[in-house]
């Protein structure tokens, strides 16, 4: 009589302990507009481009690296109906290299995303972002990458864009 108690105890402790959760599992934060939703500090916004020019007898290469500074109260904020809006402002320090000779230059821009947003997976359509590709990355509760990225050729021409902003939630 004893093993039958002692086959049930030992399958009932099996059968909790495989469906035990492992507590260094990381849990998912499902990527939605109800997730999505809410305000989001602009912490970081850099990127590149590379324009290629080769109609002619020499080839013409424009590359640019770019990183933005001196946010000043740039936010960007996702409601769950699919309305996109941005604020504030931020400093663009830009190094130009066009065949070789560099040209830095700073400029002063507004954050300007607004209108309508549609959520694809992770990839996101933005309004005012010249048709740039921009895909969500390291969605979480606190925060987001958007990344844009734009390829536009033709038989004589090139341009290559990718810009990463980097979200913090509020």
């Amino acid at each position: 009589m004893k093993s039958p108690k002692l086959l049930s105890l030992l399958i009932a402790s099996l059968f909790l302990f495989a469906f035990q959760c492992d507590s260094d599992e990381i849990p998912v934060y499902l990527l939605d507009t109800e997730n999505l939703a809410g305000t989001y500090v602009v912490t970081e916004f850099s990127g590149t481009t590379t324009e290629t020019d080769t109609d002619g007898v020499t080839i013409d290469v424009l590359t640019s690296r770019f990183t933005a500074t001196d946010f000043q109260n740039a936010t960007i904020t996702f409601t769950s109906n699919g309305n996109v809006s941005s604020t504030g402002s931020y400093t663009l320090n830009v190094v130009e290299t066009d065949n070789g000779v560099n040209n830095t230059y700073t400029e002063n821009d507004d954050l300007d995303i607004n209108g309508s947003y549609t959520l694809n997976g992770n990839t996101i359509i933005l309004p005012d972002v010249d048709g740039a590709t921009t895909t969500i990355r390291n969605f979480s509760e606190n925060g987001l990458q958007l990344v844009l990225q734009e390829l536009v050729t033709d038989t004589d021409y090139r341009y290559e864009a990718q810009a990463t902003f980097t979200l913090e939630r509020q």
